[in-house]
């Protein structure tokens, strides 16, 4: 009885111990996530639209695999960029774009988004278009706001 007692007051000593030598941050590392969105391209002549992605959370070096309708369109390093889908590989019509990052630590996380192509105000704002279609002013404002 009595070393049994004694095996257990070791074990709370060291747990203790080994509890209080660790940051909060070392137990417990901050959830990987990932956000994209979909906005207008810089060159709509080369480019059917911009895929913005944003990594919180993640112990670099971050990797981020993009897919367009389940392809492998392009792997990129870092926690905030840009990638624009080339007009070739993507025909106009609804595509599926994923993202997957993953990070030094093996954790990973990934997000999909429906897109339709060609991309419109009405498509990204939620609105319909006006009938007398859509003004250059506006489609340069709803660009830069989505950069």
């Amino acid at each position: 009885m009595e070393q049994q007692e004694q095996a257990r007051e070791r074990i709370t000593r060291l747990d203790a111990a080994d509890r209080a030598g660790r940051a909060p941050a070392a137990v417990r590392p901050p959830t990987l996530r990932v956000a994209m969105d979909i906005g207008f391209p810089d060159d709509p002549g080369r480019a059917a639209a911009s895929v913005h992605v944003h990594v919180s959370g993640a112990r670099p070096p971050v990797r981020v695999h993009i897919y367009v309708d389940g392809d492998l369109a392009a792997v990129q390093c870092g926690t905030g960029l840009i990638y624009d889908l080339p007009v070739g590989r993507a025909p106009s019509g609804r595509h599926t774009v994923t993202v997957r990052a993953s990070d030094a630590l093996g954790r990973w996380a990934d997000t999909s988004m429906l897109v339709d192509l060609p991309l419109s105000e009405s498509t990204l704002v939620g609105l319909d278009a006006p009938t007398g279609g859509v003004p250059a002013g506006l489609r340069a404002l709803v660009a830069r706001l989505w950069r």
